[in-house]
């Protein structure tokens, strides 16, 4: 149960980041839209309800240029569009399970076929936004410098010379559209771990997200959302 939980939380992580920084980046914001984005990086992305926060940020977003574009901006029209539920309803019920077991653990063993399953389906629920997807990580290595796809079943190096226009900064996830024509930096979210070897995430330290809200002019929102949640 603990890699079913692993791979949940990884996706959860995924989709929470991939929605925000998207929605820093171009989104439509708003006072409300603003302060759901800010809540979930105060307390933690894996803090909030992954789906509220989906279904909140999606009327912000503008509509995909087809299938192939981020996945943000494919499942927010999913969201627009009522077309959501089917697609999360897995979502729910490994949702659900996992805080049952929170209060129940002697109950692993009834839940545990129930949550494999419900993994496998919304992995394949998932794919066609996510599958069309890139997740490139530009490496330093000895040998020289290296661009990995992550999305692929085995991360696999591609020619740096076929993602020029797009800016990759050492170590960090960049998602990356079909058509290589829309892009968003996950960095410092989401980055690979040269003594893991591997892509992690987890807390990100004060400085580096300052620096990624200032990038997209939203570092005064969110003292201003900080200074008031302080005085509630």
């Amino acid at each position: 149960m603990a890699v079913i939980r692993e791979i949940f939380d990884r996706v959860r992580f995924f989709l929470t980041i991939g929605t925000i920084a998207l929605y820093l980046k171009k989104g439509n914001r708003t006072l409300t839209a603003d302060r759901v984005c800010f809540r979930a990086i105060q307390h933690g992305l894996l803090s909030v309800n992954t789906l509220q926060l989906l279904q909140a940020l999606a009327p912000a977003f503008p509509e995909p240029a087809g299938t192939g574009d981020l996945f943000p901006l494919v499942l927010s029209r999913f969201c627009r569009l009522d077309e959501d539920e089917v697609v999360f309803e897995p979502f729910l019920s490994l949702q659900e399970g996992c805080a049952l077991l929170d209060d129940h653990p002697e109950e692993v063993g009834n839940f545990l076929p129930a949550a494999s399953d419900s993994l496998a389906l919304l992995l394949r629920n998932l794919a066609p936004a996510l599958g069309p997807n890139r997740l490139l990580v530009k490496r330093m290595l000895p040998e020289g410098t290296k661009v990995f796809d992550f999305f692929a079943p085995v991360a696999t190096a591609i020619d740096p010379k076929a993602v020029p226009a797009i800016p990759l900064p050492a170590n960090f996830g960049v998602l990356v559209s079909q058509d290589s024509l829309n892009n968003i930096v996950l960095g410092p979210f989401l980055r690979y771990d040269e003594t893991k070897a591997a892509m992690v995430f987890g807390l990100v330290e004060e400085q580096p997200l300052f620096d990624f809200l200032k990038k997209y002019e939203a570092h005064e929102a969110y003292l201003s959302y900080l200074s008031e949640a302080g005085n509630d």
